[in-house]
């Protein structure tokens, strides 16, 4: 669970920082350092997520229902980090993409550990489909506002 809010969290500012990065038109020394370290804290939260999950379900199997779905998350937020770092998505999905993944993965193990329905493939779906299109709205929006305020 502290490794899935590290990875919360530091997605959140992850996307602010770079929305705060890009406001003057460029990404200066400070704001390269700074976003260096929020990633850090990105990736070491995708491993610890990774080896927990794995540990758990070797020495605790079957404890978490929700797990082929923990899993499926997993490998998006590994593939999409690999995807932005060789910048081969567009930076109006990639961070999008980044932040709905942690987001829905947030809020799977909150079901899960609390119980609170169960989780199905439906509600997978209709979780992961919402917090996708929000984001993506959300970092276009910054996008479309930035780069109105830079035009003028």
């Amino acid at each position: 669970m502290s490794s899935v809010a590290l990875g919360v969290g530091a997605s959140s500012l992850a996307i602010t920082s770079f929305l705060t990065a890009l406001y003057d038109g460029e990404v200066d020394v400070s704001e390269r350092r700074m976003l260096k370290v929020i990633y850090w804290a990105l990736r070491w939260s995708m491993v610890m997520i990774a080896v927990v999950l794995a540990v758990l379900q070797w020495w605790w199997p079957n404890t978490l229902i929700g797990e082929s779905y923990l899993w499926v998350l997993i490998v998006i937020l590994y593939v999409n980090a690999m995807l932005m770092t060789e910048h081969l998505i567009p930076v109006s999905l990639g961070p999008a993409l980044q932040a709905a993944t942690w987001y829905t993965l947030g809020f799977m193990i909150t079901i899960e550990l609390f119980n609170l329905a169960p989780l199905t493939l439906t509600l997978f779906g209709v979780l992961y489909l919402a917090d996708v299109v929000f984001f993506v709205v959300l970092v276009n929006v910054g996008l479309w506002w930035l780069r109105k305020k830079n035009v003028q």
